[in-house]
């Protein structure tokens, strides 16, 4: 798919100063690297691209006569827009892309052409000089590799590989919902709804299913570990006893697409009591679906791992209603046999 935008010129005229006129042309880009051939005018091509509606502004014109544009030998009919007009669209759209910058709608932002080395743009004057061009919010998040070192925005800690920031944030996130002194000097306190990856509050993440099964993770965060292993990542095991990953919370209503919203497994008591208090509990606690207090239950053994004290622990499991190990084994093999029956 190679799109097509118009190409403008600026006007010379004194009669109508400031502004730009299209001169019929179209321009060639691609989000792919650029050929080095070069087309001067290439023919104008249908086009579809499936946006949201509030990231295509209107450009208001006006249609001229008799008006020479490049490229052509005698004046022709042809739109004329204001540079005050496009100044102000752009502005419009670096303040559209930054209210929508941390929201998980920004995956859609992600569906508009990037452009690479394209000559053609941004608009240049008679002297060369770009035009239309603003330091706006990047709407793509650089990914980081799993053996990228990274200093942690909880703790003075430096130089902590991707692919273990998780864990390093979760013991940070458990002290703090485990009222337990943190080992680290913090340089932020941990908020109620802390990111996984990072420990901070605002970054989005989402689960999401893949059309041919499997789970999907996004995440806005730039310390996203994007070559997790769900599973693995979901499974106690010494070496790696952080087990806090996104997972779905089925209290909420689901979107648009079926799907329910994503909330972190350390954050999902927090949540529910937020979120889904129910009045006539003395202790605001709703409902909890039993599949869910198996999924969201993190053992003795790994709060300890990650330096929770046992009575810790048990003060929160007291406060929650939280089963103890023994009675969510009874739990899971209850749903075990509940599903072979089906």
């Amino acid at each position: 798919m190679r799109p097509r935008s118009i190409a403008v010129q600026e006007t010379q005229s004194d009669k109508t100063p400031n502004t730009w006129v299209w001169t019929h042309a179209y321009i060639a880009y691609s989000n792919k690297k650029r050929s080095k051939k070069k087309t001067d005018n290439p023919q104008p091509q249908k086009l579809i691209i499936a946006l949201r509606g509030d990231l295509v502004l209107p450009v208001s014109r006006q249609t001229l006569k008799a008006v020479l544009v490049d490229g052509r030998n005698e004046p022709t009919v042809t739109w004329e827009i204001t540079s005050d007009h496009l100044t102000a669209l752009m502005q419009q759209a670096v303040d559209e892309l930054r209210a929508i910058r941390s929201t998980p709608q920004n995956d859609e932002v992600n569906t508009i052409p990037e452009l690479n080395d394209c000559d053609y743009l941004p608009y240049r004057d008679e002297h060369e000089t770009a035009q239309f061009v603003a330091d706006g919010p990047s709407s793509r998040v650089k990914k980081l590799r799993a053996t990228d070192k990274v200093d942690c925005k909880i703790c003075p800690e430096k130089d902590i590989r991707i692919d273990k920031m998780r864990k390093h944030v979760g013991a940070h996130i458990l002290c703090s919902f485990r009222k337990v002194i943190d080992m680290e000097p913090l340089r932020v306190e941990i908020g109620q709804d802390p990111c996984g990856w990072c420990g901070l509050e605002g970054c989005w993440t989402r689960l999401s299913t893949k059309k041919r099964g499997g789970i999907q993770i996004s995440s806005n965060c730039p310390y996203h570990h994007a070559k997790l292993v769900y599973n693995d990542a979901r499974q106690f095991i010494p070496r790696e006893p952080c087990t806090n990953v996104p997972v779905r919370c089925p209290l909420c209503p689901a979107d648009g697409t079926g799907e329910r919203p994503t909330v972190w497994k350390y954050n999902a008591m927090g949540h529910i009591e937020a979120f889904h208090a129910d009045p006539a509990d003395e202790r605001g606690l709703p409902d909890i679906p039993e599949d869910f207090r198996v999924e969201i239950f993190v053992s003795k053994v790994e709060e300890k791992a990650l330096g929770i004290p046992e009575e810790k622990t048990v003060e929160f499991r007291e406060e929650y209603e939280v089963q103890n190990s023994s009675d969510i084994e009874d739990v899971k093999e209850y749903l075990r046999d509940d599903n072979l029956k089906r």
